[in-house]
């Protein structure tokens, strides 16, 4: 049975010339319902505009088997913060989501614990 880190490594995680990357723009693809945010340049015609968020700018709070915590956002959007958990053996789907950036993990510490 896969774990939430066991998706995430399948999804985000290429090894380039034997050195381990993050490849976040894969994730909404793994994301069943991802994260929608008001389109910030969509003229007022009186009906929303909604896009997916964007990874331009992201962080990692935690990872667990059972969830991992982020926030993400455009450079031209609002932040969102939000939680992925498991819906099926091969994709996770976005709950908690609220407004709001935070610092996260390094980097380096969010390869470690997806590899440990």
């Amino acid at each position: 049975m896969n774990t939430v880190k066991d998706i995430l490594i399948k999804a985000i995680l290429e090894d380039i010339n034997g050195e381990i990357d993050i490849e976040i723009y894969n994730l909404p693809k793994i994301v069943i319902n991802w994260p929608v945010v008001s389109e910030p340049d969509s003229f007022d015609d009186g009906e929303d505009s909604f896009e997916a968020l964007d990874l331009e700018n992201w962080e990692i709070i935690s990872i667990s088997d059972d969830k991992m915590i982020m926030c993400a956002g455009g450079d031209w959007q609002e932040p969102l913060t939000f939680s992925l958990v498991k819906s099926d053996e091969n994709s996770l789907m976005a709950t908690d989501i609220h407004e709001g950036y935070e610092d996260g993990m390094s980097y380096n510490d969010v390869i470690k614990a997806l590899t440990k």
